[in-house]
């Protein structure tokens, strides 16, 4: 519609010779204020660099060269033109018709048209030579034809037998994602939440995550941990404390905090509490077992390696302390550290675990299950 506006609009102006005089007037003008200003740089040849200016200047020699030789060659081929009859020197004398005068004698036939020799040499040549470029040009033709059709059929036959590079990529890409997923969602690496849709993973260490699934996967599949967080897939989340549906105590989290020291002076080999659980009771998950009201398992102990009693060790611990704000005093939790030798640290992670409540015991193991 607007390229229609337009081409109305010009031809209204084209017939309204005063209104159009006056625009072209007002654009004349308007160029000159710019032209004086400087706005508008001058298109000619001495604004170029001398350097292109030098091999401008050649191009145009050549170019008005070769224009000037076709222009000889196209007069001297058409320059053909008959002798006059002054150059002849032929007597035209009127015929007598008259019965006296006997046969009536026959008018004479113009000359033949004859060219310079060099002239005809030189058109036999030219025709030989376009001849010549017309045979090439066909040979040309048919070659490239040829070429062209073999070109289609390599491409349609690579295109039958190798998929293309990006739809490969993306299957590659469609296959590790699918694949983290199932690694991801499997019972030792997450777990569903009570009545929640999201599945929560049981590891922290999601280094830890990336390691396991490299050992696993084949060397196609292996990838980095950047990709590995990237294909984590929306509905497995990481843990946070409010998706925790297990015990979380202060007698837990200081057991935990005894089992870090313990192991970090060599004195247990893991940090996991259910493998303890798993040294120390014939069956996690029976009621007696982690009651410690087995007579089977009821005295067993964690075994701890060789050391020294008397060596020094800290630790940290929760503890219930006042705070006071203004007039409001109130408890709260602090974790302080505690000085002392392994003798002592051994003592409260005595394996009969009666500091532990019996049923949080159980649930800390069951629960997620």
């Amino acid at each position: 519609m607007s390229k229609e506006r337009t081409r109305r609009y010009r031809e209204r102006l084209a017939q309204d010779e005063a209104r159009h005089e006056e625009i072209l007037r007002e654009r004349r003008r308007k160029y000159q204020e710019k032209k004086a200003k400087g706005e508008i740089q001058p298109r000619n040849i001495t604004s170029l660099p001398k350097h292109k200016r030098a091999k401008l200047r050649e191009q145009w020699k050549k170019t008005k060269a070769r224009n000037r030789k076709k222009k000889e060659d196209l007069a001297a081929i058409l320059d053909i033109t008959p002798p006059s009859p002054e150059a002849l020197d032929v007597s035209f004398s009127p015929v007598n018709l008259s019965p006296a005068h006997g046969s009536i004698s026959p008018i004479p036939s113009p000359p033949e048209r004859v060219c310079p020799p060099k002239l005809t040499a030189k058109i036999k040549r030219l025709e030989r030579e376009n001849k010549k470029l017309k045979a090439m040009l066909d040979g040309m033709k048919k070659a490239n034809s040829k070429m062209r059709i073999q070109k289609h059929r390599w491409n349609k036959a690579k295109k039958a037998r190798q998929p293309t590079l990006r739809s490969s990529t993306k299957r590659a890409a469609t296959q590790k994602k699918q694949q983290v997923t199932n690694f991801l969602s499997r019972d030792e690496n997450s777990r569903l939440l009570a009545g929640k849709r999201d599945t929560v993973g049981r590891k922290n260490n999601k280094i830890q995550l990336h390691s396991e699934y490299n050992q696993e996967s084949s060397f196609t599949m292996q990838m980095s941990y950047r990709q590995f967080a990237r294909y984590r897939p929306k509905h497995i989340t990481e843990t946070r404390p409010t998706d925790r549906n297990t015990c979380a105590c202060y007698q837990h989290e200081n057991k935990r905090l005894l089992i870090d020291s313990l192991v970090f002076k060599g004195m247990i080999s893991t940090k996991s509490l259910s493998n303890l659980l798993s040294s120390i009771t014939c069956n996690t998950e029976e009621q007696k077992c982690m009651y410690r009201q087995c007579t089977n398992c009821c005295f067993d102990e964690v075994r701890l390696k060789s050391h020294n009693p008397d060596e020094f060790a800290r630790w940290e611990q929760w503890e219930r302390v006042k705070v006071t704000v203004g007039e409001k005093v109130f408890t709260n939790w602090v974790k302080k550290g505690v000085e002392g030798t392994l003798g002592k640290l051994q003592r409260p992670s005595s394996v009969t675990w009666s500091q532990l409540p019996p049923i949080n015991s159980m649930g800390c193991t069951n629960q997620p299950k």
